[in-house]
């Protein structure tokens, strides 16, 4: 009997398994691969859309349409590349992270670079059905520890994102969660027009090539910057979403903007930034003093929707606002 009731256990094992890390069957699911020489990465998908989570550096790596083009940048010479985190360089490796807000509490006040240990510190992770959680190292430098929780929305063509991070060390910390999506350059950033907007030297309404206002919207050409020298937008807005329009492809990021008295002094809920190689749209939370043990979460939801890949602004336009009110 008991050899009976092993065999019967292996078997069942062996159909979750299969099940949980089969592409052909339907609905939403969440299976483990490896991505571009990065092992025990995780894949997850809703059947519209499609999600790389790499937990040997913390990021979101990869988000598509099922069988599409990646919309995040990523910095392929780094593809695979894994440093021991106690030498405590930074690299660039693209997707979406985790920083802390604000800069000036950086280390060597606001100097570079992150918090080195949530931005891409190897994670623990732990999958329940169609979610990933990945679970950070606790940083020695902001005394946290971060969780990042990956869900499809079932219907819908996009993800949820839950980041949580925890007071693990024995005082007192305030710090806010600072999301940071790099994305492939090349499109069009839409963002909401603000109340309140700031514009770099080189980002500024006189040049009419980069930047202007349509639909109380305001519109960057990302090509229009060059090199490696960035261009920053921060915004303070109230709508909750950015969006990135790139050939065929409509990139929106949504969340729920906080005010001004909810951020650390001198932030934006909202903010952009252009490079040449790589376009960021940035998030930032609420301005958090936690107790030991104690935990903020700061929530986003993805979508990706297609475009004409010839959309013009007043066609991209009109598919934001209209999976905004449909939303």
């Amino acid at each position: 009997m008991t050899r009976m009731v092993s065999i019967l256990a292996i078997l069942l094992y062996a159909a979750v398994v299969s099940a949980d890390s089969d592409p052909s069957q339907n609905g939403p699911y969440a299976k483990i691969s490896e991505y571009k020489g990065w092992k025990d990465s995780y894949v997850l998908t809703n059947g519209d859309v499609e999600m790389t989570l790499v937990p040997a550096i913390a990021r979101v790596m990869s988000f598509s349409r099922s069988n599409g083009k990646n919309v995040l940048w990523t910095d392929t010479k780094l593809s695979g590349h894994q440093e021991d985190i106690s030498t405590e360089n930074w690299f660039n490796y693209g997707g979406s992270k985790l920083w802390l807000a604000p800069q000036s509490k950086w280390p060597d006040g606001g100097h570079w670079p992150p918090d080195i240990y949530l931005d891409r510190s190897p994670c623990k992770a732990e999958c329940q059905g169609d979610a990933v959680t990945i679970t950070s190292v606790n940083s020695p430098f902001s005394g946290l520890r971060m969780k990042k929780t990956l869900r499809p929305i079932t219907g819908k063509p996009g993800f949820s994102l839950l980041i949580t991070i925890e007071n693990v060390s024995d005082k007192p910390v305030q710090w806010s969660i600072w999301e940071v999506t790099q994305l492939e350059p090349g499109g069009r950033i839409l963002s909401p027009n603000g109340t309140v907007s700031s514009f770099t030297e080189e980002n500024t309404v006189k040049n009419h090539a980069l930047i202007s206002f349509s639909d109380n919207k305001i519109i960057l050409e990302t090509t229009q910057v060059k090199g490696i020298r960035g261009v920053k937008t921060r915004v303070m807005q109230s709508s909750g979403w950015l969006a990135y329009a790139l050939n065929d492809s409509l990139f929106i990021k949504k969340f729920k903007p906080v005010t001004a008295e909810m951020l650390p002094p001198g932030c934006f809920n909202s903010e952009t930034y252009i490079r040449g190689d790589y376009v960021e749209l940035e998030t930032i939370g609420p301005y958090k003093k936690l107790i030991p043990g104690e935990t903020c979460s700061y929530e986003e939801e993805w979508y990706i929707l297609p475009l004409p890949s010839n959309a013009d602004i007043q066609k991209i336009s009109s598919v934001i606002d209209k999976f905004n009110k449909d939303k």
